[in-house]
């Protein structure tokens, strides 16, 4: 029947509409090196963008050498800028230095968030290390990326680790950290020197301590040499289809599905009723 068909068609379509709209990611913080917060410069407690804590570390962690922090602004070698300054956040450290930035979020990353942010590395010193750290909250860490300089390609830090990670780049990254269980995680590395899409994925598990809950993030350099760059941080969720769209979904076939019956019945009792009439105008 035409109204049955219309009906599948009908469902198939709020269907995609549903579903669609659920597969976008919902944006729960986010921070650039373009927020009006830097505009004089990037220190401890700045607090740009929104939804993350403020910067609780700024500088250098050890009594050595050199580290810290800065804005870096109209670099061409950066590749992951933002503003039309092309802003990004520096790390340094040398000469024995480790340089890095910590900034914390609260409550503590939930299963099924990612963290997402750019890194773009230049050519590192020989042994040093550059690069990211998810800590708990007492700054022990629980998962990280970073390139040894002198090593063929960059590293994961973690238990259990499954999956390839890219070769040396300049050309800049980025990087999305999603916690799959409690203590379960996928990396998914985009190189942008070959367009948008990811490169690489990596799985793996927490690094063990008795608290394995992921409240910090850590930029650094240990003694990396150049500078090393990150931007656009951002912390986001695919929220399930909820049950008052689900509920929405089925009232809305219901009531389209009454309104093809109700169309059709009449359609058919207006046929009966000329067929009737022509019968009485024969029998007369």
């Amino acid at each position: 029947m035409r109204w049955a068909r219309h009906l599948r068609w009908t469902f198939t379509l709020l269907a995609a509409v549903v579903l669609g709209h659920s597969a976008k990611a919902a944006i729960v913080a986010t921070d650039d090196a373009s927020q009006a917060a830097y505009s004089d410069g990037w220190q401890t407690g700045d607090n740009g963008g929104s939804g993350f804590q403020p910067w609780s570390f700024i500088g250098r962690e050890n009594g050595t050498g050199f580290g810290g922090g800065f804005l870096s602004n109209s670099n061409g070698n950066v590749n992951i800028g933002s503003g039309g300054n092309n802003a990004a956040f520096g790390v340094f450290g040398n000469s024995g230095g480790v340089g890095s930035a910590v900034r914390p979020f609260s409550p503590a990353l939930p299963i099924g968030y990612t963290l997402s942010l750019d890194m773009d590395n230049q050519s590192i010193d020989t042994g040093g290390t550059v690069g990211f750290s998810l800590q708990n909250a007492s700054g022990n860490n629980l998962a990280e990326y970073y390139f040894v300089g002198g090593q063929s390609n960059y590293t994961v830090n973690a238990s259990n680790v499954s999956g390839t990670t890219p070769a040396f780049t300049a050309g800049g990254m980025r990087l999305s950290f999603t916690l799959t269980s409690a203590n379960s995680f996928s990396l998914s590395i985009d190189q942008l020197s070959n367009g948008v899409g990811v490169d690489n994925t990596v799985t793996g598990n927490l690094l063990s301590n008795a608290n394995q809950a992921i409240s910090n993030i850590r930029l650094f350099s240990a003694n990396g040499g150049p500078d090393v760059f990150f931007n656009n941080i951002v912390l986001s969720v695919v929220p399930e289809a909820s049950s008052l769209a689900l509920g929405g979904l089925i009232t809305a076939i219901l009531g389209i599905f009454a309104c093809i019956r109700t169309v059709y019945r009449r359609r058919w009792s207006r046929r009966i009723s000329a067929a009737v009439c022509r019968s009485a105008a024969v029998l007369t």
